[in-house]
């Protein structure tokens, strides 16, 4: 009795048509082991690409702020009052156009990476677990934190001490290269110059007090930015175990790569920056300390000067005024390096719209 030929249903979506024209629906054991050999699709992984992006979730977390930032916030203006007693700045313009919610300052952008969401669970690689020892170092965790959370991509794999420090390093440095701003607005441009005068002064108190209160001031998020790199950039400095640049220095390295990332200005030369990063890094934690005397300033409220009348104000004007211009009158009528027609002419415009302070000086005696 002649045998049927065996029918096996296959998967349409996963095959291909023979090469050979072979009826792929069709599988007999003649076919089986055919010298013809055609091509069955099985189900192969799919490559497809995954951007790199942070997610919306840990995007809104990263802008929710906490109860100390908020606590932080209410002291915002009494400390550029304060501060505005110990600098003089001519405009205040910038300084308040200054969003509190400024954005942090942009990362670098991150290239796409291919994987396959149809591999075997059983083959997948196992998740990255950064709960090791690892995890613990004190340079890891402080670049975690300048990296928004994430370890350095590949710490995991390396077990030199060295060389998860230099790629803690080079990953922060990554993560900022793209900055087309500073971390400190170029809008604080006029206090940070009178603060680099302190500091030139030898009036270090003086300006760490300033700092502290320039930092409360600045937008929240660009001063958590802030403070983590300090302390990521103050472990560096201090670490003579490794070198993050066998060329030079670690010192010399954290100038390069993040003295314009602090703060930069086009006004400002690269010594007066320099002066600044400096201070900043020798005081990183105390310039993120609240100052005690702010809370006790808030509460009890500012010290103005006593207010006067509007009238008052007014008559103390044209006096001051008056007595201003009798000044330079005399001066212009005492000058010898001034000629004698423009003298007169001078004279001759204060007596019309100033009769009162020409008539003061007694020219006509």
């Amino acid at each position: 009795m002649p045998q049927k030929p065996l029918f096996v249903e296959e998967e349409k979506e996963n095959v291909f048509s023979s090469p050979c024209n072979i009826d792929s629906s069709t599988f007999t054991p003649d076919a089986k082991f055919s010298s013809k050999r055609r091509s069955i699709r099985l189900k192969t992984p799919l490559l497809r690409v995954r951007d790199t992006k942070p997610s919306p979730v840990r995007f809104s977390k990263r802008n929710a702020r906490d109860p100390d930032e908020e606590a932080i916030s209410n002291l915002r203006d009494t400390a550029l009052a304060i501060l505005l007693q110990l600098v003089e700045v001519p405009m205040l313009e910038s300084l308040l156009s200054v969003p509190f919610d400024l954005p942090e300052l942009a990362e670098a952008p991150q290239p796409f990476i291919f994987e396959n969401d149809f591999t075997p669970r059983k083959i997948k690689p196992a998740k990255i677990d950064y709960r090791g020892p690892v995890a613990d170092l004190p340079w890891v965790k402080a670049s975690s934190l300048c990296l928004d959370g994430r370890h350095p991509a590949g710490i995991t794999g390396l077990w030199s001490l060295q060389a998860c420090k230099v790629l803690c390093y080079k990953s922060v440095v990554e993560r900022f290269s793209c900055s087309a701003e500073s971390l400190i607005p170029g809008e604080y441009f006029s206090i940070c110059i009178p603060i680099v005068q302190m500091l030139k002064a030898e009036q270090r108190k003086r300006a760490l007090y300033a700092l502290q209160l320039l930092i409360l001031h600045l937008p929240w998020k660009r001063r958590k930015q802030l403070q983590h790199l300090l302390q990521f950039l103050h472990l560096v400095v201090d670490d003579i175990f490794v070198s993050v640049d066998k060329r030079v220095t670690n010192y010399e390295a954290v100038i390069r790569d993040f003295l314009t990332v602090v703060f930069k200005h086009p006004l400002v030369s690269e010594e007066t920056q320099k002066i600044l990063f400096d201070f900043l890094l020798l005081k990183s934690e105390a310039v993120f300390s609240i100052p005690s005397c702010l809370q006790r300033v808030k509460e009890s409220g500012m010290k103005f000067c006593e207010a006067i009348s509007i009238k008052d104000l007014e008559t103390t004007s044209a006096e001051y005024t008056k007595r201003c211009l009798v000044d330079l009158a005399s001066s212009v009528a005492d000058s010898t390096e001034i000629k004698l027609a423009d003298k007169k002419l001078w004279l001759k415009k204060l007596k019309k719209h100033h009769s009162s302070a020409y008539e003061s000086c007694n020219f006509d005696d």
